[in-house]
Parts: structure tokens; sequence; C-alpha cells
């Protein structure tokens, strides 16, 4: 089981703040993010963007990255500030 929790504007897109799925070991980051976009309605425009920035496990990392049971990836949109 993997958690996924999403940040910031992207939450606000998605209308979820979390969710538990429980994925094959392995998949990449990536693979996961396509495959929410595709399941579930109206999200894929969201997470379409490359911008987004994931962590695993507190841990910034790159889309390649391979998820584990009980990691937790964290989706947040890039930071800007002024």
């Amino acid at each position: 089981m993997v958690r996924i929790r999403f940040f910031a504007s992207l939450r606000e897109q998605l209308g979820q703040a979390e969710l538990r799925l429980s994925v094959p070991d392995g998949i990449d980051v990536e693979s996961l993010i396509s495959q929410l976009g595709r399941q579930q309605p109206g999200w894929a425009g969201a997470l379409a963007s490359n911008e987004l920035i994931c962590a695993v496990n507190e841990e910034v990392v790159g889309r390649q990255h391979p998820l584990h049971s009980g990691d937790e990836l964290a989706i947040f949109p890039p930071v800007t500030g002024g």
C-alpha cells in the first residue's frame, strides 16, 4: 500500500488531500501518476504537468524512482515566491 498526498493548488484541483493505493512493487512515480490520471475523472489535466514536484518518504525524487509498499508519495506544484 502506498500513501499518496497532494498539496497546495493541486489538492484543490483534485478535491482530495490523500489516498492509499495498492500498487505493484517497484512501479515508478511516473507510471503511478499516469495511472491516477487515467482512473480518476478530471485528474489527467492536473497531473499532466512535468513541473510537478514529487517526494518519496520526504525526499525529492525523479519520476523514475521506484515505489514500494509502505512508501509515502507527496505530489505538489512548483513553489513560487516573490
